[in-house]
């Protein structure tokens, strides 16, 4: 699973690096007409669309712009035929639920182990300045 960083929507408690609150690659089980649920696999998260965000002086016109970290609609792709729609996250999350979620979201990094060596390597260094 792909784990999407400093996202608008993330999970709550101690999470630094705003680990977003749906991993890509979860299956959500969506009701359906003809079935009772249909599987459907969350592919991508796209960019924030920020409406008439820049003036165009050449053209005269607003133009849209897109923001990264902003996991406002998704891609989901149905495992039955392999139709894709983008749908909103808010939506997903609403219909789908936790309860709706195949796969549960994996533990937060340990950022302590990525960044901690970095860390104790500088507050050693400055250790020894202080004492020198």
């Amino acid at each position: 699973m792909i784990r999407q960083y400093y996202t608008s929507p993330c999970q709550g408690g101690a999470n630094p690096l705003r680990v977003g609150c749906v991993a890509a690659g979860t299956i959500f089980r969506l009701p359906n007409r003809r079935d009772r649920y249909t599987p459907w696999i969350l592919e991508a998260f796209l960019n924030g669309q920020c409406m008439a965000g820049a003036y165009n002086r050449r053209t005269g016109c607003w133009e849209d712009r897109y923001l990264s970290h902003r996991s406002d609609t998704v891609l989901i792709r149905s495992l039955a035929d392999g139709t894709r729609t983008v749908v909103t996250l808010r939506w997903l999350l609403h219909t789908g639920g936790d309860e709706a979620a195949a796969a549960s979201y994996p533990d937060l990094p340990d950022v302590e182990r990525y960044h901690g060596t970095y860390r104790r390597a500088a507050e050693q260094a400055r250790n020894r300045r202080i004492a020198a």
